[in-house]
């Protein structure tokens, strides 16, 4: 089960899109944002990522979301999701258990 399908169950898409280009409006002004909650709310942690880093002794947190997504856009539609909505998907639980530990 993918707890990430109701993450942004609730919220109005153009609060999100509204929410982005006020983070930066000299770069997000003109864009264009078409995407649905759901590709949205399947943001995360790369926790493959993550866990190599360890091993190469370097501590490096990539995001990492579908393909329609504008690479640009993947931070701050997280950055949204963790100050707005305030909710984390499995794999951010276990990377910040492991990064509290």
């Amino acid at each position: 089960m993918k707890y990430q399908k109701e993450i942004l169950h609730g919220i109005d898409k153009n609060q999100i899109f509204d929410f982005i280009k006020r983070l930066n409006p000299s770069e997000f002004s003109n864009d264009e944002f078409n995407y649905s909650k759901k590709s949205m709310g399947d943001i995360e942690v790369n926790n493959d990522v993550f866990v190599n880093s360890i091993f190469a002794g370097v501590r490096k947190i990539k995001l990492k979301g579908p393909p329609q997504i504008d690479e640009r856009h993947i931070k701050p539609l997280k950055q949204y999701i963790w100050s707005v909505v305030r909710k984390l998907t499995h794999n951010e639980i276990l990377y910040f258990g492991y990064t509290i530990l």
